[in-house]
């Protein structure tokens, strides 16, 4: 059911370092905590700009695990 890689390289290795971006989008609580917790942007779809304030807000309070604010 689950596999184990080892001894693994990607050629040619990424520019991005230390790896590229995650981007996450969702509107429900478990999407905005994950956005918070780990997600470098966090997408937002079209809605009321009040709405998408308080969105920002939500996942700006959330406990975040990285040390740069997600964006």
């Amino acid at each position: 059911e689950y596999f184990k890689i080892t001894d693994l390289s990607l050629r040619p290795t990424s520019i991005a370092k230390p790896h590229p971006p995650i981007y996450l989008g969702g509107a429900s609580d478990p999407a905005q905590i994950l956005a918070a917790e780990q997600a470098d942007i966090y997408f937002i779809n079209g809605q009321p700009i009040e709405d998408v304030r308080q969105v920002i807000k939500q996942v700006l309070s959330r406990p975040r695990s990285l040390p740069q604010p997600v964006r």
